[in-house]
């Protein structure tokens, strides 16, 4: 789905430098996370299909979104699991589908930033509004640091530009009209900070505001919705 972003405000780019404590999505290797019934587990990933059919919908207000505010002074989520999974009903309409799906978004960012934020935190917990890559990229941002000795903090902020529901099909053979939605938005990254083993600052990219995709796929069997794809779109763009 591409995101209404004016030429005014953004610009096509060949590659996006990659800031500190924000792994992109399209250098990870898959650890997949199994999501019951309608995600791929390891080993039968030809297994699950998962269609994007017509956009049906556009999320209210869907156009060009005014861009995350940015700054190191943005409050960090504490226990953004514990009120996850948010359950809701099977979508009968794009407009359910867009409203569950939006929200899940929201709980993802707010649940990796609250991971990025505390040691303690098992990066695994993504997995409770996560699967497949979206889960894959925060186990993986978390590992990649640790194994470099990079602290990393802050949050990054998403503005939400567009968001279309289609058909999702099941490994059962179940159809949901309305079972998956493109999301589409800008992700601000200036609000992390990262520190190397010395104390010193790591090296970060100018570039701190992108154009970033998720795929959000309702769980029938968990009743709430799952990212299962978090990356930059096929052409990256500043916005």
């Amino acid at each position: 789905m591409t995101p209404s972003v004016s030429t005014a405000e953004s610009r096509r780019v060949g590659k996006l430098p990659t800031p500190r404590g924000f792994v992109l999505a399209a250098s990870l290797a898959m650890v997949v996370m199994a999501l019951a019934g309608c995600s791929s587990t390891a080993g039968d990933s030809d297994d699950t299909s998962v269609t994007s059919g017509p956009s049906t919908t556009t999320a209210p207000g869907s156009g060009a979104t005014d861009k995350p505010s940015t700054g190191s002074d943005v409050a960090i989520p504490t226990g953004v699991a514990d009120s996850l999974p948010r359950l809701a009903p099977v979508p009968v309409s794009a407009a359910d589908a867009v409203v569950g799906a939006r929200a899940a978004v929201v709980d993802y960012n707010n649940l990796w930033n609250e991971i990025r934020n505390d040691p303690d935190l098992d990066p695994l917990t993504i997995a409770v509004v996560a699967s497949d890559q979206g889960a894959s990229v925060v186990v993986a941002e978390m590992e990649s640091l640790a194994a470099e000795g990079i602290v990393s903090r802050g949050a990054v902020q998403y503005a939400i530009s567009t968001a279309a529901a289609g058909a999702a099909s099941y490994r059962d053979g179940t159809v949901l009209d309305f079972g998956n939605v493109a999301v589409s938005g800008c992700l601000d990254v200036s609000g992390i900070s990262s520190t190397a083993t010395d104390g010193s600052a790591t090296d970060v990219s100018d570039v701190t505001r992108y154009v970033w995709d998720y795929t959000v796929l309702y769980g029938a069997e968990q009743g709430s919705w799952f990212v299962i794809k978090s990356a930059l779109p096929e052409t990256p763009v500043i916005c």
